[in-house]
Protein backbone atom coordinates (compact mmCIF):
# COMPACT_ATOMS: atom_id res chain seq x y z
CA UNK A 1 0.00 0.00 0.00
CA UNK A 2 1.44 3.39 -1.00
CA UNK A 3 1.81 6.38 1.27
CA UNK A 4 -1.22 8.21 -0.09
CA UNK A 5 -3.58 5.40 0.79
CA UNK A 6 -2.02 5.03 4.24
CA UNK A 7 -2.54 8.73 5.00
CA UNK A 8 -6.09 8.64 3.65
CA UNK A 9 -7.04 5.65 5.80
CA UNK A 10 -5.42 7.27 8.84
CA UNK A 11 -7.55 10.37 8.25
CA UNK A 12 -10.71 8.27 7.96
CA UNK A 13 -9.86 6.35 11.13
CA UNK A 14 -9.21 9.58 13.01
CA UNK A 15 -12.53 11.00 11.80
CA UNK A 16 -14.42 7.90 12.98
CA UNK A 17 -12.66 8.10 16.34
CA UNK A 18 -13.65 11.74 16.78
CA UNK A 19 -17.24 10.91 15.86
CA UNK A 20 -17.32 8.20 18.52
CA UNK A 21 -15.84 10.55 21.10
CA UNK A 22 -18.42 13.25 20.35
CA UNK A 23 -21.33 10.79 20.28
CA UNK A 24 -20.42 9.15 23.59
CA UNK A 25 -19.32 12.30 25.40
CA UNK A 26 -20.74 13.64 28.66
CA UNK A 27 -23.92 15.69 29.00
CA UNK A 28 -23.65 19.04 27.25
CA UNK A 29 -24.65 22.25 29.04
CA UNK A 30 -26.15 25.18 27.17
CA UNK A 31 -27.29 28.57 28.46
CA UNK A 32 -30.79 29.98 28.45
CA UNK A 33 -32.33 33.30 29.33
CA UNK A 34 -32.84 33.86 33.09
CA UNK A 35 -36.41 33.30 34.35
CA UNK A 36 -38.59 36.35 35.08
CA UNK A 37 -38.50 37.60 38.67
CA UNK A 38 -40.91 35.81 40.96
CA UNK A 39 -43.94 37.57 42.44
CA UNK A 40 -44.10 38.42 46.11
CA UNK A 41 -46.43 35.52 46.78
CA UNK A 42 -44.14 33.09 45.04
CA UNK A 43 -41.06 34.11 46.98
CA UNK A 44 -40.68 31.10 49.12
CA UNK A 45 -37.64 29.27 50.16
CA UNK A 46 -36.51 27.30 47.10
CA UNK A 47 -35.48 23.71 47.35
CA UNK A 48 -31.80 23.21 48.22
CA UNK A 49 -30.92 21.89 44.77
CA UNK A 50 -32.15 25.10 43.03
CA UNK A 51 -30.56 27.72 45.24
CA UNK A 52 -27.46 28.00 43.03
CA UNK A 53 -29.49 28.30 39.82
CA UNK A 54 -31.77 31.02 41.27
CA UNK A 55 -28.81 33.00 42.55
CA UNK A 56 -27.21 32.87 39.10
CA UNK A 57 -30.43 34.17 37.52
CA UNK A 58 -30.76 37.01 40.02
CA UNK A 59 -27.17 38.10 39.38
CA UNK A 60 -27.90 38.40 35.67
CA UNK A 61 -26.15 35.23 34.54
CA UNK A 62 -28.06 32.64 32.52
CA UNK A 63 -28.65 29.43 34.34
CA UNK A 64 -27.26 26.20 32.89
CA UNK A 65 -29.62 23.72 31.49
CA UNK A 66 -28.89 20.05 31.10
CA UNK A 67 -30.14 18.05 28.25
CA UNK A 68 -29.51 14.61 26.86
CA UNK A 69 -30.90 13.96 23.43
CA UNK A 70 -31.76 17.59 22.62
CA UNK A 71 -28.17 18.24 21.35
CA UNK A 72 -28.10 15.58 18.65
CA UNK A 73 -28.25 18.17 15.87
CA UNK A 74 -25.34 20.10 17.35
CA UNK A 75 -23.30 16.94 17.63
CA UNK A 76 -24.03 16.00 14.03
CA UNK A 77 -22.96 19.47 12.88
CA UNK A 78 -19.72 19.20 14.83
CA UNK A 79 -19.01 15.78 13.35
CA UNK A 80 -19.67 17.05 9.82
CA UNK A 81 -17.36 20.01 10.32
CA UNK A 82 -14.61 17.79 11.70
CA UNK A 83 -15.03 15.38 8.81
CA UNK A 84 -14.75 18.21 6.28
CA UNK A 85 -11.60 19.52 7.98
CA UNK A 86 -10.04 16.06 8.00
CA UNK A 87 -10.89 15.57 4.33
CA UNK A 88 -9.30 18.93 3.47
CA UNK A 89 -6.18 18.15 5.52
CA UNK A 90 -5.79 14.74 3.84
CA UNK A 91 -5.99 16.34 0.38
CA UNK A 92 -3.43 18.99 1.31
CA UNK A 93 -1.04 16.31 2.59
CA UNK A 94 -1.50 14.22 -0.55
CA UNK A 95 -0.87 17.29 -2.73
CA UNK A 96 2.45 18.06 -1.04
CA UNK A 97 3.49 14.40 -1.18
CA UNK A 98 2.94 14.46 -4.95
CA UNK A 99 4.90 17.73 -5.26
CA UNK A 100 7.87 16.39 -3.26
CA UNK A 101 7.85 13.09 -5.15
CA UNK A 102 7.87 14.97 -8.47
CA UNK A 103 10.81 17.12 -7.35
CA UNK A 104 12.79 14.10 -6.20
CA UNK A 105 12.11 12.36 -9.49
CA UNK A 106 13.38 15.35 -11.45
CA UNK A 107 16.52 15.54 -9.31
CA UNK A 108 17.21 11.84 -9.86
CA UNK A 109 16.76 12.24 -13.60
CA UNK A 110 19.15 15.20 -13.69
CA UNK A 111 21.77 13.38 -11.63
CA UNK A 112 21.69 10.20 -13.70
CA UNK A 113 25.21 9.57 -14.84
CA UNK A 114 25.97 9.50 -18.53
CA UNK A 115 27.82 6.31 -19.49
CA UNK A 116 29.50 6.12 -22.86
CA UNK A 117 28.31 3.03 -24.68
CA UNK A 118 30.91 0.28 -25.14
CA UNK A 119 32.94 0.91 -28.27
CA UNK A 120 31.54 4.46 -28.67
CA UNK A 121 33.65 7.37 -27.39
CA UNK A 122 32.89 11.09 -27.67
CA UNK A 123 34.77 13.05 -30.28
CA UNK A 124 36.67 16.02 -28.85
CA UNK A 125 38.36 18.55 -31.12
CA UNK A 126 40.89 20.55 -29.11
CA UNK A 127 42.59 23.65 -30.44
CA UNK A 128 45.99 22.49 -29.25
CA UNK A 129 47.88 25.33 -30.97
CA UNK A 130 45.85 27.97 -29.12
CA UNK A 131 46.42 26.15 -25.83
CA UNK A 132 50.17 25.96 -26.47
CA UNK A 133 50.26 29.74 -27.01
CA UNK A 134 48.32 30.30 -23.79
CA UNK A 135 50.71 28.11 -21.81
CA UNK A 136 53.77 29.86 -23.22
CA UNK A 137 52.62 33.41 -22.46
CA UNK A 138 52.38 35.33 -19.17
CA UNK A 139 52.71 34.20 -15.56
CA UNK A 140 52.66 30.43 -15.05
CA UNK A 141 49.57 30.41 -12.85
CA UNK A 142 47.52 32.51 -15.27
CA UNK A 143 48.78 30.53 -18.28
CA UNK A 144 47.67 27.17 -16.86
CA UNK A 145 44.24 28.54 -15.88
CA UNK A 146 43.76 30.10 -19.34
CA UNK A 147 44.76 26.85 -21.07
CA UNK A 148 42.28 24.84 -19.03
CA UNK A 149 39.46 27.34 -19.62
CA UNK A 150 40.08 27.12 -23.37
CA UNK A 151 39.92 23.34 -23.08
CA UNK A 152 36.58 23.59 -21.27
CA UNK A 153 35.20 25.63 -24.18
CA UNK A 154 36.38 23.04 -26.70
CA UNK A 155 34.91 20.15 -24.70
CA UNK A 156 31.54 21.91 -24.40
CA UNK A 157 31.19 21.62 -28.18
CA UNK A 158 31.54 17.82 -28.09
CA UNK A 159 27.82 17.41 -27.40
CA UNK A 160 28.20 15.13 -24.36
CA UNK A 161 25.44 15.73 -21.76
CA UNK A 162 26.64 17.30 -18.53
CA UNK A 163 25.42 15.99 -15.18
CA UNK A 164 23.58 18.39 -12.87
CA UNK A 165 26.01 18.06 -9.93
CA UNK A 166 29.10 18.19 -12.16
CA UNK A 167 31.40 21.23 -12.29
CA UNK A 168 32.87 22.41 -15.57
CA UNK A 169 36.28 21.06 -14.57
CA UNK A 170 34.87 17.65 -13.67
CA UNK A 171 32.92 17.60 -16.92
CA UNK A 172 36.04 18.42 -18.98
CA UNK A 173 38.08 15.78 -17.20
CA UNK A 174 35.41 13.10 -17.68
CA UNK A 175 34.81 13.79 -21.37
CA UNK A 176 38.48 13.95 -22.39
CA UNK A 177 39.27 10.85 -20.33
CA UNK A 178 36.46 9.00 -22.12
CA UNK A 179 37.66 10.21 -25.53
CA UNK A 180 41.34 9.40 -24.93
CA UNK A 181 43.34 6.22 -25.07
CA UNK A 182 45.16 7.23 -21.89
CA UNK A 183 43.28 9.28 -19.22
CA UNK A 184 46.50 9.98 -17.31
CA UNK A 185 47.59 13.22 -19.09
CA UNK A 186 44.24 14.98 -18.63
CA UNK A 187 44.23 14.03 -14.95
CA UNK A 188 47.71 15.52 -14.62
CA UNK A 189 46.71 18.76 -16.34
CA UNK A 190 43.56 18.95 -14.19
CA UNK A 191 45.72 18.67 -11.05
CA UNK A 192 47.94 21.50 -12.31
CA UNK A 193 44.85 23.61 -13.00
CA UNK A 194 43.54 23.10 -9.45
CA UNK A 195 46.97 23.94 -8.06
CA UNK A 196 47.18 27.12 -10.12
CA UNK A 197 43.60 28.10 -9.36
CA UNK A 198 43.38 27.45 -5.63
CA UNK A 199 46.87 27.29 -4.14
CA UNK A 200 48.99 30.14 -2.75
CA UNK A 201 52.54 28.86 -3.21
CA UNK A 202 54.85 29.98 -5.98
CA UNK A 203 54.61 28.25 -9.37
CA UNK A 204 57.53 28.42 -11.80
CA UNK A 205 58.78 27.24 -15.15
CA UNK A 206 58.82 23.63 -14.01
CA UNK A 207 55.04 23.74 -13.69
CA UNK A 208 54.78 25.38 -17.12
CA UNK A 209 56.89 22.64 -18.73
CA UNK A 210 54.84 19.98 -16.95
CA UNK A 211 51.59 21.49 -18.27
CA UNK A 212 52.95 21.70 -21.82
CA UNK A 213 54.08 18.08 -21.68
CA UNK A 214 50.65 16.99 -20.38
CA UNK A 215 48.96 18.90 -23.21
CA UNK A 216 51.14 17.18 -25.81
CA UNK A 217 50.31 13.77 -24.36
CA UNK A 218 46.58 14.64 -24.37
CA UNK A 219 46.83 15.53 -28.05
CA UNK A 220 48.58 12.25 -28.87
CA UNK A 221 46.05 10.24 -26.84
CA UNK A 222 43.07 11.87 -28.58
CA UNK A 223 44.61 11.33 -32.01
CA UNK A 224 45.29 7.68 -31.19
CA UNK A 225 41.69 7.19 -30.06
CA UNK A 226 40.44 8.79 -33.27
CA UNK A 227 42.58 6.51 -35.43
CA UNK A 228 41.44 3.45 -33.45
CA UNK A 229 37.79 4.42 -33.86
Amino acid sequence: MDRRRIILWCGVALGVLLMLVVATGPVVHVWEEPPPPALERDRETPPPDTIVDNQAGLLGFPAPKEFGGDGVIEQVVVVLILGALLFLAANVILFWIRVLASRQRRVREQQTEFDVLPGIAPTVDLDVEAQRRLLADGPVRNAIVACWRRMEDDVAEAGVPRMAAETSSEYTLRVIAAASVDPGPISELAALYREARFSDHEMGDAHRRQAIAALERIDVSLRSASVTA
